[in-house]
């Protein structure tokens, strides 16, 4: 059955922003100093034609996402686990993709793993 009209309302209007769809809201066009002739506008347009996504700014005062680590954890002097702490399979590439073939096997990993002899 073909569709008639044109849809449903709309809710917003066309250059405002959307109350609850924060990631559709866009930073303002901003351009540094250009080289030639011609650069910092060609960048503002490529802005207005797909723009950037807001985001907040990085909050550098907000409490650590790791409040039971000190600050010198993985460090070789001062509190916490130094660099020992760090397991050595994490410096293996080896024991890396054996672990990732484990969890996600494909052939094309499986035959990576078999001409390195290690399968």
């Amino acid at each position: 059955m073909p569709r008639t009209g044109r849809g449903g309302a709309r809710a917003g209007k066309p250059g405002a922003s959307y109350p609850n769809r924060s990631d559709l809201n866009a930073q303002p066009v901003r351009t540094g100093p250009s080289r030639s002739y011609g650069d910092a506008a060609g960048l503002a347009e490529a802005q207005q034609a797909v723009p950037l996504p807001a985001q907040p700014p990085p909050s550098l005062g907000a409490p650590t996402a790791m409040p039971a680590d000190p600050v010198t954890a993985g460090m070789a002097r001062g509190m916490g686990a130094g660099p020992s702490g760090v397991p050595e399979a994490a410096a293996d590439p080896v024991t890396i993709l054996r672990a990732i073939y484990a969890r996600h096997p494909n052939e094309g990993l499986r035959r990576y793993l078999w001409e390195l002899g290690v399968e």
